[in-house]
């Protein structure tokens, strides 16, 4: 992970208009999320996806809109997997209308581990889920995707999300057993009292 500050500064460096700030921030963070990208596609079933134009779709996706608003790493980072995430369900679903009336359906997978079993569900049911437990809990969605889409550890997460480890551990125990019941189809439990 880069040095503390290193994100936040270019981010600034970015809204204040710094002569190529933008393809530093990119430069900087570049091969860092092409290896999380690539971690996370290596759990996909299948798809014509690969790490490099994830990274690229995803960071395209914030760059003109978003970049300027961001004011820390941790803003960045949390965009940044949204972004991946959204770009990887834009391609299931387009992949998906483009095999309709073709005969056998191919569903893409993810696997994920909710319950310390490695678990392989429709990329799909985890979008659904993930924006789900967002509505109930924003902290716990937010500490799962950096898990899932990141590939953060607990101290990653919570240094990233600017609190205690603790209080992300809490976070990420709760998501794990929601999203393992919603996911097996049981009853979620609520979320755990602040």
């Amino acid at each position: 992970m880069e040095p503390s500050g290193t994100v936040t500064s270019l981010l600034r460096d970015i809204r204040d208009g710094k002569e190529n700030a933008e393809s530093r921030l990119y430069e900087h963070v570049y091969g860092d999320l092409r290896e999380i990208a690539r971690d996370f596609l290596q759990h996909r079933q299948k798809g014509d996806l690969q790490a490099t134009a994830l990274v690229h779709a995803a960071y395209e996706r914030i760059r003109n809109r978003e970049t300027i608003e961001l004011t820390d790493r941790h803003q960045f980072f949390h965009v940044l997997s949204r972004a991946m995430h959204d770009v990887l369900v834009e391609q299931v679903r387009s992949d998906l209308a483009a095999k309709r009336g073709g005969g056998v359906r191919h569903v893409p997978y993810v696997e994920i581990c909710v319950d310390d079993t490695p678990r392989r569900i429709e990329i799909l049911d985890l979008h659904e889920a993930l924006a789900d437990l967002g509505a109930l809990d924003p902290e716990a969605a937010s500490v799962a995707i950096h898990r899932f889409y990141l590939g953060r550890t607990i101290k990653d997460t919570s240094d990233t999300m600017d609190e205690s480890f603790a209080q992300t551990r809490k976070h990420w125990d709760y998501a794990k057993a929601w999203l393992h019941a919603r996911l097996t189809r049981n009853r979620p439990p609520e979320p755990p009292s602040a």
